[in-house]
């Protein structure tokens, strides 16, 4: 019976062993993966937001490209005019105004690419902005708790640092939380046709 027993006790040790083992293992896989977390969360946001604000480029390109048509239909249009006007032994106000129906169209197309341009513009900046603060968010955090005695604001009793946190934590929050429609309810700055 005391064999049976001190075999007991002992592989009762073991397992007792084997069990602070997996434990201590588990706490480091534990503290691990919170700090990847945020991370990880963070380099998702930032993807997201790199993804959208690249999805403008192609609509960039085409409002630049028909901008640039536009402008040379009217060169064109303009070169054709004027050579014209000279061949002819007519007024020339009088030219012009039967010929501004089709240049008013050019004017136009060249007009609303050019804002439409700026309008892409914008919003890929917007998106490139908050793609920087999502990336930027962790790594800061970071920095900021490893400096732990930095103090800004009221000290209400916390870690000195805690506050910079949340005052990052909360401007970083407006940031991201800001609509794209936010850039267009501005006031008008928008070129004239003239």
């Amino acid at each position: 019976l005391r064999k049976s027993n001190d075999s007991f006790q002992a592989k009762l040790k073991e397992q007792s062993d084997q069990l602070e083992a997996l434990k201590a293992k588990a706490e480091i896989q534990a503290k691990t993966v919170a700090e990847l977390l945020p991370n990880a969360t963070s380099a998702g946001l930032a993807s997201s937001y790199g993804d959208r604000a690249r999805s403008f480029l192609p609509a960039m390109k085409l409002w630049r490209t028909l901008f640039m048509a536009a402008i040379a239909m009217l060169i064109v249009a303009s070169w054709i005019l004027v050579g014209y006007t000279i061949k002819q032994d007519t007024d020339t106000w009088h030219y012009l105004l039967l010929r501004l129906p089709v240049a008013l169209p050019i004017v136009w197309l060249a007009w609303f690419s050019a804002i439409q341009y700026g309008n892409a513009m914008r919003l890929e900046e917007h998106y490139s902005f908050k793609e920087a603060t999502s990336k930027a968010f962790a790594g800061y955090r970071e920095h900021i708790q490893q400096l732990g005695g930095v103090t800004e604001g009221e000290d209400d009793g916390e870690n000195p640092s805690q506050n910079i946190v949340k005052q990052l934590a909360s401007t970083t929050v407006q940031i991201l939380a800001k609509p794209p429609a936010d850039i267009f309810s501005g006031p008008e700055k928008e070129a004239s046709p003239l």
